[in-house]
Parts: structure tokens; sequence; C-alpha cells
């Protein structure tokens, strides 16, 4: 049987241009000024009709989500840029076997993943870990999401075979990479201050698409470096 922490007050430094949503209080709210920040500057015809497109994607991600458990998102206001999909970090508390302890997942998991490094955290102990995997379906419909939301409407419009959204030009395919980094991060005198911390961006191959996932990953490694538990 799985059991999971009872997760308690913590911060995280989250750098200007990203917003972090409470997941255990009123999302209405906190999402309807996430999709104002976002809409910031957009032309007031074209962000009425994306403003609802937009709130209800948004509130279906957060319910879902605190629905499984989780506690906090924190995500960018804007794209950090046309190659990779916005990047998403979700804090949840750490699922533990009922016989056994927060520091048994982590020997589990730091001998079932060859990427699991332990990591210093304002003396905390925490383990990070790393994976990639193929993602041009992912990348597709992302794009696919942003043209309906930029044209304010949700219906589908065939593609031109070859054509960008099709992830081809001039017969080269567009492909996708997704990066997911967790951290497990706690404190081993307190089974309440556990969390499981999961980021994940997807960039494509295009010119710096590489580059600038790769410089995702190494701000959200920043704003781990940055974790307290709040007394």
């Amino acid at each position: 049987m799985l059991g999971r922490c009872a997760v308690r007050a913590f911060a995280v430094h989250v750098p200007p241009g990203w917003a972090r949503l409470d997941l255990t209080g009123q999302l209405d709210a906190q999402v309807r000024g996430f999709v104002a920040a976002v809409l910031r500057g957009v032309p007031s015809d074209r962000a009425a009709l994306v403003r609802p497109l937009v709130h209800e994607s948004l509130s279906k991600v957060a319910a879902d989500l605190a629905s499984g458990g989780a506690v906090a998102m924190v995500m960018p206001v804007a794209p950090l840029d046309g190659l990779v999909a916005s990047p998403t970090i979700v804090f949840m508390p750490l699922t533990v076997p009922e016989d056994q302890a927060p520091m048994d997942v982590l020997v589990a998991v730091a001998a079932s993943d060859a990427s699991a490094s332990v990591v210093d955290v304002a003396g905390l102990v925490a383990l990070r870990t790393i994976s990639t995997r193929d993602a041009h379906g992912d990348l597709a419909e992302a794009l696919a999401q942003a043209e309906h939301l930029v044209a304010g409407s949700t219906e589908q419009e065939p593609k031109e075979q070859g054509s960008e959204a099709d992830g081809t030009a001039e017969g080269a395919q567009l492909t996708a990479t997704a990066t997911r980094v967790r951290y497990l991060i706690g404190d081993p005198g307190d089974a309440n201050r556990w969390v499981d911390v999961l980021f994940s961006v997807t960039h494509s191959s295009l010119p710096g698409g590489n580059q600038i996932g790769q410089a995702a990953v190494e701000l959200f490694d920043a704003m781990m470096h940055s974790f307290r538990w709040v007394a």
C-alpha cells in the first residue's frame, strides 16, 4: 500500500516572468491572474477571443494535477522561445510505501536509475534524476493548440502536406525531445518534509532549440537550489 507524505509549507525562488499556482487553494482566481498576465499587451479584441480558451485549458490542467495530489505548479507566463514548449514544474508529496521510510524510496530510485545523483540543497537530502524521450507528437500537438489559440478557435483545420505545421520543411522532418528532471527532496528527521518535484520541457530540432532547452533545465536546477521548508 502506498501513502503520501503530508507536505508542509515550502518556499522556492520563482524568477521574473514565471508564476506559481497553489494547487491546494482556490484555483479560479489564480488562473484568472495568470491568464491576465499571459495576455498583457495583446489587443483587446484578440484577448477577448483567446482568454476563455486559455482559462479553460489551464483550469483543467491545474484541477487534474490537484486531484492527483499535486500541491503547486510553476511555469513561465510567456513562452521562453518558439523553439520550446512551455516548461512546467510540478510539486507533489513524496509517495512512500506503507512499510518504508522516505530514505528507502531515495535508495531504490538511486539503485534503479543510472542518472541519479545526490545534490546539496540547503542541507536537505536531495536526489536528482534526468531522462529524455522522443516527443515529436507532443510538439506537433502543442503547435496545433497554439495555432488555435492565436486564431481564437479550437476547430481543427486541415494542414497541407509538407507544411511547417506538419513539422516538415522541404522534406526535412522536424523532431522534438522531451527532457524530464526529477528532484526528491526531504528532511530525514521529519517524514512530512518530503517532496517530489518534476520538471519537463520539450524542445525542437530547429537551430538553437537544444540550447534553449538546456538553459531551461539549468534554470530549474537553480530554482531547486533555492528550495526551503517554511517553519
